[in-house]
This record gives structure tokens, C-alpha cells and sequence, in this order.
């Protein structure tokens, strides 16, 4: 029998047929005279290497529970006689200080961990979540009566990724080895959850405590608000139609019509199922047009991951950014004619909506870029493609430096099909306004090539053209 004390004071009366007492190792290398040989040991008694295992004599490599440190465990000592005999005689630089150590304990229940506890993460200062799923509620453990055990992931509120874990039950061990291999390789409790599993499989416990965390994310207060906002459509987005003319309009011009992730589905799902014979993209109030978009809307985005670094927004926006994209290029290929009229600021997001129009036209007062890529962000919103699409060198000027393109040079790369005086603006959208393919029974045709004559009307080659039109 064992009396134990627990820290309140209470006691408890273990009784067993036999106790091991686990004392640990230390490294036997005192009789070796190693330093004879030029290797050199540290201060616990272990042999001192570097990273990749080589000690202080340049030819003699170290390996397994020689070695300092608390990772005295069979798989380690078989991956670090691997990695040095890689490093020695291939020349590799296999590091073995990052070597990510599983550990396991063959009790029954088993008992399995990899990385930190949770009590070695608060004494560190990590923001970290931990999410548990019962053995006893996995469909496999139930059909083969294994009721005992849990899976518990540690994971990082700033990044997603798993901290640690730890597995108990039958075959914790086996359990273990994906949760290790996310780890090294630092994939994220949400690619562990996306990760298909066969059905049934007490495996699953360890997925099904990644999907706890995925869950949690959903409902978020930021995802949820997000999700409320994306419910309706945004306010920020209007579509008139009269006589076969679609306008989609973007107002929210103290943004620069900065379009958010509730913007951008409005764009999309406007753009796609809205009745129309010709479709103008327009910002600007009613009565004017001045600064077609600005792109997403980083500040939001910013804003939303000080307060949450795993917010949903970034993903979304993005999602619904392509979706836009897609819609417009699909509708102008296939459906209507399609226009944008990209006065003013035309950027990021902007640019590539506006790309996607079968007619885009600029104004003396035009900016397109992909501003992003000036404070070090990749660029988006398609940027990939139309630079494939732009003169040599141009697409990766922009890519790489967010240069701003003027009417005349979006005319000569291609970003813009046709050129016309701001203050025609209001003529030609008047005139496009009123056409009237619908009356036609000749349908895309009949209304591009209506299009293209007002544009004959209205529209020149290159700024500064007088009379110079294209139709």
C-alpha cells in the first residue's frame, strides 16, 4: 500500500501488487577517457556536439543516450544515428536540435505526448487554447468497447498551429505520430481537422480534437459578426437596371470605395445573377464618377487581427474577391458585354475586377496599381494572371515595386481597352445608358456591338487623341 497527499491535504490509499520506481539515466562515460580523443563532454556528463551531432573532434560523431539532454528514448536514438551518419559520410546538414521528440508511456490506458504541456506554455507566457475529445465518444472506440482516454491539442491563438498534445488510451502512441508529424512541420490544428480519415478509426479522436478548435473559430464573436455582415447583402453595393442596362455601383466613396469582404460577395453574386444585356461597373455617386476602387479593405482587415490574429476575415475577403472576379470575367466572356469605368483610383481588388470587364475604360485622372506589394504584401485579387498578360517585365515591376500606371501607360500595357476625357464621362454613360439591345433579338452580339459604337462616339486610342476613335 501508498499513502498519497494531495496539496489540499487530503490522502488517498494506493494499493498495487508491485511498484516500479523510475529513476532515469544518466550517460556512462567516465571510464572512456574521451577527451584523449579530442571530444570534449558537457557539463551533465553527456557528450557535447552541435546541431548536427558532431563533436568537438571533427570526425567522431555522437548519437543516442550518450548524448546531454532528457530525450533518452529508443526513436530518438534511431533517428539521431541516422542523422549522423548522413551528416559524416553524405555531407547533409540534418539538424538535430529541431528534432521534434515524441514520448510514450506503455501503461494501460497508454499515455502519449509531443511538445509542451499546458503547464509549460503558461509558465512561458503562450496564448494558447486546449481542446479535448473524449475516447469513449469516438464511433470506433465505442464499437470495440475502448471507453477509457482523451486526445488534447495545445494550440496557438495567434497562429493556429499545434503546441502540444498529449493522447491517452489504447494505442496513444500510434495516435500520436500525426499530431507529431503537423508539428514539424508546421501545419495547423485546421489542416490536422481538414485531414480525411477512414471511418470508423480510433485514430479520429486526435482529428476530432483538431475540429474542436476549427468549431471554436466559427463561432468567434469576430466570425460571427463577420458572418452576420455577409448574410445580408451590403449596403455598400447598389444595381439599378432599365431597359436591358445593368449599373453596378460601388458607394462608399470616402473609402475609395475600399471594398470589404460583404462588398465583394454583393459584387460577385450581383454580377452573376442580376438580368441585364450590358453591365456597367461604376463608383462614384449617382451624378458623378471619381475613384472606381481602392481595392479590399486593409484597414479592416489590420483592425480585425490586432483584436483576433485567427479572425476569419482575411480568408473570406479573399474568397469573395476571387468570386467577384470570376463572376465578371465569366459574365463578359459568355453572357453581356461588360464595362468598367475605372476613373480615378483603380487598384488591388479594383484592378482586378475591372480587368475582368470586356471594356475598360480610364480617364486623365486613372491610377492602376497593386498597392499591396508596396508595404510587402503578395499580390492578389488575380494580379498573378494579368501580369501573364502585360508586356515583359511590367507584370513583375508592379508585382514587386506597387508601381502606379497613369491612363496613356494602362493603354499601352493593356490594363485599359479605351481612353476617355472625364468630363465625357457623364455623355457616355448617359448615352450607354440608353441604349437598347433588348429590343434586338440578336442578343450578345447586338449588344457589343452597340456598346462598341457608342464607344466610337466617345473614345479615343491614347489621351490627348482628338478624333481618334476606335470602335
Amino acid at each position: 500500500e501508498c499513502t498519497v497527499e494531495a496539496p489540499d491535504g487530503s490522502r488517498r490509499v494506493l494499493q498495487a501488487e508491485a511498484v516500479l520506481n523510475a529513476t532515469g539515466r544518466v550517460p556512462n562515460t567516465g571510464s572512456l577517457a574521451l577527451h584523449r580523443a579530442g571530444v570534449a563532454l558537457a557539463s551533465t556528463g553527456g557528450i557535447a556536439t552541435d546541431s548536427e551531432l558532431c563533436t568537438a573532434n571533427p570526425d567522431i560523431y555522437a548519437a543516442g543516450d550518450c548524448l546531454p539532454g532528457p530525450d533518452r528514448f529508443t526513436h530518438a536514438a534511431e533517428w539521431q544515428a541516422r542523422a549522423a551518419v548522413r551528416n559524416a559520410f553524405l555531407g547533409e546538414a540534418l539538424d538535430a536540435q529541431r528534432l521534434l521528440v515524441p514520448r510514450a508511456t506503455y501503461t494501460d490506458p497508454e499515455v502519449a505526448a509531443v511538445g509542451r504541456t499546458a503547464a509549460e506554455l503558461r509558465a512561458a507566457g503562450a496564448a494558447f487554447e486546449t481542446f479535448t475529445r473524449q475516447a469513449a465518444d469516438v464511433d470506433r472506440n465505442k464499437c470495440d468497447d475502448e471507453r477509457e482516454g482523451f486526445a488534447a491539442l495545445h494550440v496557438s491563438t495567434e497562429t493556429g498551429k499545434i503546441l502540444g498534445a498529449t493522447v491517452v488510451g489504447h494505442s496513444a502512441g500510434d495516435h500520436l505520430s500525426e499530431v507529431t508529424l503537423c508539428m514539424q512541420n508546421g501545419l495547423t490544428a485546421a489542416d490536422l481537422a481538414g485531414t480525411m480519415h477512414p471511418y470508423p478509426t480510433a485514430a479520429e479522436v486526435v482529428r476530432q480534437a483538431a475540429q474542436a478548435s476549427v468549431r471554436a473559430g466559427i463561432f468567434r464573436p469576430s466570425s460571427q459578426k463577420l458572418l452576420h455582415a455577409l448574410s445580408r447583402p451590403s449596403e455598400h453595393v447598389a444595381w439599378s437596371a432599365e431597359g436591358g442596362i445593368g449599373v453596378l455601383q460601388l458607394t462608399r466613396p470616402k473609402a475609395l470605395n475600399a471594398c470589404g469582404a460583404d462588398m465583394a460577395r454583393s459584387i460577385g453574386e450581383m454580377v452573376a445573377r442580376e438580368p441585364a444585356d450590358v453591365v456597367i461597373l461604376r463608383g462614384g455617386s449617382e451624378d458623378s464618377l471619381r475613384h472606381f476602387c481602392a481595392g479590399g479593405d486593409v484597414k479592416a482587415m489590420a483592425l480585425t487581427l490586432r483584436d483576433d490574429p485567427q479572425a476569419a476575415l482575411p480568408g473570406l475577403q479573399l474568397l469573395h474577391e476571387y468570386r467577384a472576379i470570376e463572376s465578371v470575367h465569366r459574365r463578359a466572356a459568355t453572357a453581356s458585354p461588360v464595362l468598367a469605368l475605372a476613373d480615378g483610383v483603380c487598384m488591388g481588388f479594383g484592378l482586378g475586377l475591372a480587368y475582368g470587364a470586356r471594356y475598360r475604360l480610364v480617364t486623365e485622372r486613372s491610377l492602376l496599381a497593386m498597392p499591396e506589394c508596396a508595404i510587402g504584401i503578395p499580390p492578389d485579387a488575380s494580379f498573378a494572371f494579368i501580369a501573364t498578360e502585360l508586356p515583359p517585365g511590367l507584370g513583375l515591376a508592379m508585382a514587386v515595386t506597387g508601381q502606379r500606371l497613369g491612363s496613356e501607360e494602362a493603354l499601352r500595357a493593356g490594363l485599359a481597352t479605351h481612353f476617355v476625357p472625364s468630363d465625357s464621362l457623364p455623355d457616355l454613360e448617359h448615352a450607354l445608358r440608353t441604349l437598347r439591345p433588348a429590343d434586338s433579338p440578336a442578343g450578345f452580339a447586338a449588344a457589343d456591338e452597340a456598346v462598341r459604337e457608342v464607344l466610337g462616339r466617345y473614345t479615343s486610342k491614347r489621351p490627348g487623341a482628338e478624333g481618334d476613335n476606335e470602335s
